[in-house]
């Protein structure tokens, strides 16, 4: 689940990034990337975080922090990702949080700080346990509804282990949505398994720094039956 997880923040943590707040004023900004995963069978944590400097986050080019980096007192340590330039990650085996306070300490003395906030899926379930690509299925959940800043993705693997995600996009009415058959098409017939990724974006400016931040909630996996 670790691997897939990576996957899925490379190919959406882009997405995030270009809605990023823009610098006012011909004013030189720290563009910040904020990300925050939780995996609830592992019980653990990571965060991430990332920085440009610039007018604009198109012109904006990328730079190390120069400072200290929390998240809930806990020190990010440098990562090196390219010659001289960082990301700053944090892992930790711990019970959900459903917020995470980053801290930004800078050497000049500038303290700036930022929260995202995480939605989890406690429980969930298929109406009948079944998943029809003729009639396709209710899922249910046992927590909030869906935001309008949300997304949420049904990650299936069939019997030949063959990998299959469908987006469900926010706002939900209801802790429940329903998946088409014709979206499982895909996968082959016989017993598989299901599991959620909820997935929250958001955008602010604070002081010097504008912040681009997402946050992944990772389910447990249970068993399905795919059917004609």
């Amino acid at each position: 689940m670790k691997y897939i997880a990576g996957i899925i923040f490379i190919l959406l943590f882009g997405a995030c990034q270009s809605d990023k707040p823009t610098s006012e004023n011909n004013e030189i900004k720290l563009f910040t990337d904020l990300y925050v995963r939780y995996l609830k069978n592992e019980q653990q944590m990571k965060a991430e975080a990332s920085f440009k400097r610039g007018l604009s986050i198109k012109k904006a080019e990328k730079v190390d922090f120069e400072g200290e980096i929390k998240l809930n007192d806990n020190l990010l340590t440098p990562i090196k990702i390219k010659d001289a330039i960082f990301r700053y990650q944090l892992s930790k085996d711990q019970t959900f949080k459903n917020q995470y306070n980053f801290t930004f300490l800078q050497d000049n003395g500038i303290e700036t700080a930022h929260s995202i906030k995480m939605l989890p899926i406690e429980k969930f379930n298929l109406t009948e346990g079944v998943a029809s690509k003729e009639h396709g299925f209710q899922l249910n959940w046992d927590g909030a509804d869906l935001t309008a800043q949300e997304r949420l993705l049904v990650m299936i693997t069939d019997k030949n282990s063959k990998a299959h995600s469908i987006s469900v996009r926010g706002p939900s009415q209801s802790q429940s949505v329903t998946i088409k058959g014709a979206d499982l098409e895909p996968l082959d017939i016989g017993n598989g398994y299901i599991y959620l990724v909820r997935k929250q974006e958001s955008a602010a400016n604070q002081q010097n720094m504008a912040f681009s931040a997402l946050s992944e909630f990772y389910t447990d996996r249970i068993l399905i039956d795919i059917t004609e």
